[in-house]
């Protein structure tokens, strides 16, 4: 069996960041459009979309109501609450927090004073806290 190159997994990690940008910014779409807006095959959207599906990343919506003759799209889209990002802003005697889904939203957010010197304590601090 032929390894696999540097090439091919650099091409498909490219092609599996392209997909979920292109969901980030369309939010809700089906594989068939995905696969024309991103001028990639549709087995190539499909595998990493059925991938993505697996992971739980993504969810299948179901059918999309069409005029057209032949095979009914199926939408999918991200699933935004199961990729979540954290920033911590630590200034002299206040931390703020938040938190937010892939669609940047944001889901907590909160800010507290402290009187912590120590960068250990102060650590401790963000541990229970979070």
């Amino acid at each position: 069996m032929k390894e696999t190159g540097k090439g091919p997994a650099i091409l498909r990690l490219n092609n599996e960041k392209r997909v979920m940008a292109a969901l980030r910014r369309l939010q809700v779409t089906s594989r068939q459009d995905l696969s024309r807006y991103l001028a990639l095959s549709k087995n190539t959207v499909s595998l990493i979309i059925d991938e993505l599906i697996e992971a739980g990343l993504i969810e299948e919506r179901g059918p999309v109501a069409s005029y057209a003759a032949g095979r009914r799209k199926i939408e999918i889209a991200l699933r935004p609450d199961r990729l979540l990002s954290a920033g911590i802003m630590i200034e002299r005697q206040q931390i703020h927090l938040r938190v937010c889904d892939y669609f940047s939203r944001v889901l907590k957010e909160e800010t507290w004073s402290t009187q912590k010197r120590d960068p250990a304590s102060l650590f401790n601090e963000l541990g229970l806290r979070c």
